[in-house]
């Protein structure tokens, strides 16, 4: 897991993650000018396609998503969304949808 913390510091819940953390390798970009582009970078050089997750109409659906690629999904912040910069240089998009309030 590649934790960008541009505008808030990331904390794992412990009630929510039941301990799973520990056996996640986890790879921080904290605070650093360009974290976000570092990390897209990184996860390039390992043969990842970047797949930015938006709420937009014209996305391709999880069903429809071609699972056969290796893929680095980005979540944003729930009320900002990925950032531009993820936006674009995505090399795809992925609409999850989502009902009720959570």
């Amino acid at each position: 897991m590649h934790i960008i913390e541009n505008d808030n510091d990331f904390r794992a819940s412990e009630r929510l993650s039941k301990g799973a953390l520990k056996w996640i390798d986890t790879h921080y970009y904290a605070q650093q000018e360009g974290g976000t582009t570092k990390c897209i970078k990184h996860l390039r050089q390992k043969g990842y396609q970047i797949i930015a997750t938006t709420p937009h109409e014209d996305d391709c659906f999880l069903e429809d998503f071609d699972i056969t690629k290796k893929s680095a999904f980005f979540l944003g912040a729930e009320k900002k969304g990925v950032s531009k910069t993820v936006l674009n240089q995505a090399d795809g998009f992925l609409r999850i949808p989502m009902w009720g309030t959570t």
